[in-house]
């Protein structure tokens, strides 16, 4: 929970692949929660009151995966939607094209993430897609995503995902900013047109 706390704040991309391993770890206690609180939440160090907020958030979870029919595999509806309005946004950011950075970069690796797109057994969104991939890698690298900073910046393979750099809630801020501030340019001038 505290580590997940941070990471929305910090990158919505790194936040949705620490909640898939959360997701598993899950999966791997069978959803049972005295086991989870036994393994796991008995690690923290935390006062009692922090605790008793880290059991209920892990409880919460147990419940919307078996709620949610995700209790072997899946993710829960939450990141679903997450993912969904991100790329939603992916989509505008290629169609107004106001960070040429962000579309130059994409359209380097769009065929990448095409042809895993066709090696799958349903059709992704762009974004789905890349992070599934890049969960997959560190999970067959065998590295936590605990230290994921450190290995989603330094791996090669991961240089040629760095279009999910406007993950960071601050560069999507700015960038949103801008795409209002284009697509108001863009109906000014039609208006101007126009007239």
């Amino acid at each position: 929970m505290l580590t997940a706390q941070q990471k929305r704040k910090e990158n919505i991309g790194e936040y949705i692949l620490y909640i898939y391993q959360v997701e598993d770890l899950i999966r791997a206690f069978q959803l049972n929660m005295s086991v989870i609180e036994k393994q796991l939440i008995s690690q923290y160090q935390v006062d009692e009151k922090t605790r008793c907020e880290i059991v209920n958030w892990y409880k919460n979870l147990v419940i919307m995966m078996e709620k949610e029919g995700v209790r072997e595999k899946g993710h829960l509806q939450f990141l679903t939607n997450q993912i969904n309005e991100l790329n939603e946004f992916h989509l505008k950011l290629m169609e107004v094209g106001i960070d040429r950075e962000y579309v130059g970069v994409f359209q380097s690796i769009s065929g990448l993430i095409t042809e895993l797109n066709m090696k799958s057994n349903s059709i992704k969104s762009d974004l789905q897609i890349s992070l599934d991939s890049i969960y997959g890698f560190l999970l067959i690298d065998g590295c936590a995503l605990f230290i994921v900073p450190y290995k989603f910046r330094h791996s090669v393979f991961f240089e040629e995902f760095l279009f999910l750099k406007f993950f960071s809630f601050d560069l999507f801020l700015r960038s949103e900013k801008a795409l209002a501030v284009d697509l108001c340019k863009k109906h000014v001038e039609a208006s101007v047109f126009l007239t």
